[in-house]
């Protein structure tokens, strides 16, 4: 019912921190809603200890609407902002930023092992270290992860991405993700991606990833090591490495598991789509070609996918534009610390979505507005997180015509027209 203070916990069990709710034994299985409330300074220092995080295992039930601000976590094996080990249940609609280490296997900005069930709608800007199979959101994801994302940093050894470390293993663990990104930058040894380190059973569809990656070898703007269908998918960051190492993967095995894929040839520093040769089904292009919808062959803009042409590369309707592939500033511009998108559907009746991306916490408005320029309604009014939001508005009780609505976010002011049609 309210925001939670947790810096305290750095002077809790001899320095030990927050104990993680749930063991190995006994699991969380119920039903959390953070109602959108802060818990921010949660200290965790427990690098000998499996399963850490806010909960350190859940077993099943739901956990939603939970804001993480600056964690400050170690653990051993399995290691989260919000979960160690989810074994089951469901996720959705929730952020964590802040620091995690990982001293072990499975470290992940938001949850360090996601065995089953769904992850829906949540993000990290979170700086990640750990060993093998670390990844900005999620070090091993077998499940389900769908309208997600990760910023910030991951630094490991063995599979290690922007968005998972390994995605998907032997049935049942099949890692199936969706509408998601990554704009991480991305540092490891072995099987380094842009958005997953490895990827061995599942499906990735709908996807990119934006951020720099280093690696030694088989290393991949996109995936490290690819075994599964990978589809309408693009990266857009630099590619380094020592041996198999391409603007998509840094290996594909002997089939080529992609269709309608795209990187940038400018961007990443490499011709080449793959580290092993296999480039069937990607496709190359100029930077100036990736701001264009025309080189998108086949991609849905009408329900999936935007593109602010010539300034920007495609982003996920579902998610918004992240700040850091707009179009860079000019010289003497102020630096964009919000945008402000087209609310969906447009026109509706009566109900819209209305989205904002912030690239720092600050103290925001959200306002509605009549032609005239009566205020008719004011949807946000405080403290909002860095990332992005999603606010629903309901025009039951207004008439047909044109509204506007105004996003105010420290110096920043935006205002967008919307439709209402009954």
């Amino acid at each position: 019912m309210n925001n939670l203070d947790a810096s305290e916990t750095s002077q809790w069990n001899n320095g030990d921190g927050f104990n993680p709710i749930g063991d190995a034994d006994t699991g969380f299985s119920g039903s959390f809603n953070g109602n959108d409330y802060e818990i921010s300074g949660l200290f965790i220092n427990r690098p000998d200890k499996s399963g850490v995080g806010l909960f350190g295992f859940m077993d099943n039930g739901t956990i939603k609407r939970v804001t993480l601000e600056d964690v400050q976590i170690t653990g051993g094996r399995y290691t989260g902002s919000l979960i160690g080990f989810k074994r089951s249940g469901t996720v959705t609609d929730s952020h964590a930023d802040g620091s995690i280490q990982g001293t072990a296997t499975y470290t992940g900005g938001f949850i360090g092992y996601h065995r089953s069930g769904e992850v829906r709608n949540v993000s990290a800007t979170v700086d990640v270290t750990g060993l093998n199979q670390t990844g900005g959101l999620i070090g091993f994801n077998g499940a389900t992860i769908t309208e997600s994302w990760a910023s910030g940093s991951v630094t490991g050894q063995n599979e290690v991405g922007g968005l998972t470390g390994r995605n998907g293993y032997q049935p049942p663990l099949a890692g199936i993700i969706s509408q998601s990104y990554a704009t991480a930058d991305v540092t490891g040894e072995e099987q380094v991606g842009g958005l997953s380190g490895s990827t061995l059973s599942g499906e990735m569809k709908n996807v990119f990833a934006t951020g720099n990656v280093t690696g030694e070898t088989t290393v991949g703007g996109l995936i490290g090591r690819a075994f599964v269908m990978i589809s309408y998918a693009y990266a857009a960051g630099t590619v380094q490495g020592e041996s198999q190492v391409g603007g998509i993967a840094g290996h594909t095995g002997t089939f080529s598991p992609f269709s309608f894929t795209y990187w940038d040839t400018d961007a990443s520093g490499t011709t080449e789509a793959s580290g092993s040769g296999e480039s069937d089904g990607i496709t190359g292009a100029t930077t100036i070609e990736m701001r264009q919808q025309s080189t998108f062959e086949g991609w849905d803009f009408d329900e999936i996918w935007s593109i602010t042409e010539g300034e920007t590369y495609p982003w996920l309707q579902q998610l918004g534009l992240p700040v850091s592939i707009e179009s860079e500033e000019q010289p003497g511009e102020t630096p964009r610390i919000a945008v402000l998108h087209q609310n969906y559907p447009n026109p509706f009746n009566p109900l819209t979505v209305i989205e904002f991306q912030l690239s720092e916490t600050r103290d925001v408005t959200l306002e509605i507005f009549d032609i005239t320029g009566r205020r008719l309604a004011v949807l946000v009014d405080d403290l909002r997180h860095a990332g992005q939001h999603r606010i629903n508005f309901d025009a039951s009780g207004l008439a047909s015509g044109v509204y506007f609505y105004r996003l105010t976010a420290g110096e920043f002011t935006r205002s967008r027209k919307m439709i209402l049609v009954k």
